[in-house]
């Protein structure tokens, strides 16, 4: 249930620099802000939408907040704890609360795991139940994302399936611990638009019915819109705007949003937003 009352993630001036190197022979490096002194709440229950396009640095934010990258600056706090620099036994036991489910779900996926051994490989790895309760949690976990019966599914390997269907054991992955939070970076971005549909619902279903909060990564305020309660819109680095997600879409108050509400061709001829439109 969503508690506006309770934040479960705070991200407080969040600054992130990468260093690439330009040339193999001289050793020059060159500079790429990726987050600059970023803040914005996520609350209990909700699915925040983070909107922006390729290079914005939405990705690195979703990449910060379960600890896959480390911050140059800043504080991120997950239900009131200060993980920032959290390693060891505290950083598992924080991976446990905390789920990510990626892009590509061919990449993510081992080629070589079938679809049983790669959803039961984290309750392995934090050493949750035992065989038979492991295979009753991936069972349940397989059904929860429409993979049914799921015994069915249990010996198939990613390239056996579609890319919908292994979209769907990412996320079964993702959610067999019973993560209260999960970032999802772009999960749709590779299907169809129909298949995406499906897999935005499987997301509001496993929030009603886990309670887990979400961070949804995304380019598109289409499917911002559709999938969440509450968006912020990042550009270049820097959070630009945020607020409820139809307020967002009726009444965009920065330059960045409105172009991309201009870009969207449902947007662009839909009588909400015709007044934005030259």
């Amino acid at each position: 249930m969503k508690d506006p009352n309770t934040v479960i993630v705070q991200l407080e001036s969040i600054s992130k620099t990468f260093r690439t190197r330009t040339s193999f022979l001289t050793g020059s490096t060159k500079e790429v802000v990726a987050l600059n002194r970023v803040s914005f709440e996520i609350f209990k229950g909700e699915i925040f939408g983070l909107v922006g396009e390729s290079g914005s640095g939405k990705t690195t934010t979703g990449r910060l907040i379960v600890k896959l990258e480390t911050p140059d600056s800043g504080k991120l706090l997950v239900d009131g704890n200060d993980i920032t620099q959290i390693k060891g036994r505290n950083l598992k036991n924080f991976r446990k609360k905390v789920q990510m489910i990626f892009q590509d779900p061919y990449q993510s996926l081992n080629p070589y795991f079938s679809v049983y051994d790669s959803v039961s490989e984290p309750l392995i790895v934090h050493n949750v139940g035992d065989s038979a309760t492991r295979k009753d949690r991936v069972r349940q976990s397989l059904k929860d994302v429409g993979l049914s019966p799921p015994d069915d599914f249990f010996y198939r390997y990613p390239h056996q399936m579609s890319g919908g269907q292994r979209q769907r054991v990412a996320i079964a992955r993702a959610m067999v611990l019973k993560p209260e939070f999960v970032v999802a970076d772009e999960p749709t971005s590779m299907l169809d638009a129909s298949i995406a549909i499906h897999i935005f619902n499987i997301l509001s279903e496993l929030r009603k019915k886990l309670n887990v909060t979400f961070l949804f990564i995304t380019h598109s305020l289409a499917a911002a819109r559709y999938l969440c309660d509450r968006i912020g819109v990042i550009y270049k680095g820097e959070m630009v705007e945020t607020g409820a997600a139809e307020d967002i879409i009726q009444n965009p108050q920065h330059p960045y949003t409105q172009a991309l509400i201009q870009a969207h061709p449902r947007f662009r001829h839909g009588p909400i937003l015709k007044k934005y439109i030259r």
